[in-house]
Parts: structure tokens; C-alpha cells; sequence
């Protein structure tokens, strides 16, 4: 094994000597692959930790409500869709949009 070991180290010194450009550039790609993967694994860690610190900064046990979408199907209803608003004035009759009804 030990010796099989030392045939392929004298190999590739050898090959290294007679190709030394494509030596280097064999390890530079290498290097460069590295600090590559290093660099998208700290990026996406601080993506998650910012992410984690504005979700506790925001709060706990709130909703938030977007007006006029579903955020659940109902009735056959597909989730997503818009929803008319419904305003009422106090004794329940119904307040037109802009533009309905009224001229402004």
C-alpha cells in the first residue's frame, strides 16, 4: 500500500513538472471552488439568521391580514381570490366605491 502510495506521489510530481500551467491551474479551480461553496454557505447561515432576528423583532402570535384575498378555499372557492369590499355605514346600507353612485 505504503509503496503504491509513493509510485502515484512520484507520478504526479513528475506530470506536475512536465504540465507545470496545467498544474497550477488545477489548483487554483480547486481553490477557487472552495472559496466558492465557503461563500454560498456564509451567505445563505447570515441569510437565516437575519431572517430568524426580523421574524422574533416582529413579534409573537400575530396575523397578518392582506384586505381582499383568501388565504383558504371555501365552497369549492379557489384560495388566492379577491374579495369585494363590503363597506356599510351604521344601519347596514351599503357605501359605494369611488366612482359608483357618486360623482366626485
Amino acid at each position: 500500500m505504503k509503496r503504491n502510495l509513493a509510485v502515484i506521489l512520484q507520478l504526479f510530481l513528475r506530470s506536475a513538472r512536465l504540465q507545470k500551467k496545467r498544474a497550477t491551474l488545477t489548483i487554483a479551480s480547486l481553490a477557487w471552488g472552495t472559496v466558492t461553496i465557503l461563500l454560498l454557505l456564509a451567505f445563505g447561515e447570515g441569510l437565516k439568521r437575519q431572517m430568524t432576528s426580523n421574524e422574533q423583532a416582529m413579534g409573537n402570535n400575530l396575523a397578518i391580514l392582506w384586505p381582499g384575498q383568501t388565504s383558504k378555499p371555501y365552497r369549492g372557492l379557489p384560495e388566492g381570490r379577491s374579495r369585494a369590499q363590503r363597506r356599510t355605514r351604521g344601519h347596514g346600507t351599503r357605501v359605494p366605491h369611488r366612482g359608483q353612485g357618486r360623482s366626485e
